[in-house]
């Protein structure tokens, strides 16, 4: 055997590998594998809250959020749109809207690295004081968009990282056509509520 066969060869695979390796890193397979982890998430939820699962419903949606309202370093830009995911519980039969529940919505922002359904346990519990429940996906976290270098298209300040993601839901609530809520947070979720109030 030739040893330039051998190098030709081991080039191959590696540039075999590196195909590979984009292919596994591509975003569409690994959000299935979330949604799909996700849909079972929300089954297991509705185990939880005290409710009769005829009483409200529960659905996961995405909404867009416009490039244009970010808030990015002069210069920079984003060719797409982005989108934010939210987890939504709604109480549907009349007799359930007793009037102790709040008709503002409650907003639920989780914690770093990780996603709306980090509260699988708390959103239809919720649903007996709120009328509405939104746990919402930051973006980059959960189903939310990831875009691998986003934040180093924002300010490197906290002041601009803040307003990134405080613009992001502020274009989420416009989307969803709320225009009052109740917002409580974990972590990263509960910080960014200041900056939003």
């Amino acid at each position: 055997e030739h040893p330039t066969n051998n190098i030709k060869d081991k080039q191959t695979r590696q540039q075999n590998n590196r195909r590979m390796f984009r292919l596994f890193c591509k975003k569409e397979d690994d959000l299935s594998k979330l949604r799909k982890a996700e849909a079972e998430m929300i089954e297991y939820a509705k185990k939880f809250g005290d409710r009769d699962s005829d009483s409200y419903e529960i659905k996961a949606e995405d909404v867009r959020i416009p490039a244009k309202v970010l808030p990015l370093r002069r210069g920079k830009k984003l060719k797409k749109d982005l989108h934010m995911h939210h987890v939504k519980v709604t109480s549907l039969k009349d007799d359930d809207c007793d009037s102790s529940k709040e008709d503002i919505p409650i907003v639920i922002l989780h914690g770093y690295m990780n996603g709306a359904l980090y509260f699988y346990r708390n959103v239809v519990s919720l649903s007996n004081h709120f009328h509405t429940v939104y746990s919402v996906d930051t973006l980059g976290m959960g189903l939310s968009s990831r875009k691998p270098g986003l934040l180093k298209k924002v300010g490197r300040s906290v002041q601009a990282t803040e307003k990134f993601f405080v613009e992001a839901l502020e274009a989420w609530r416009k989307a969803n056509g709320i225009e009052k809520f109740i917002l409580a947070g974990h972590s990263i979720g509960g910080y960014l509520g200041v900056p939003y109030a």
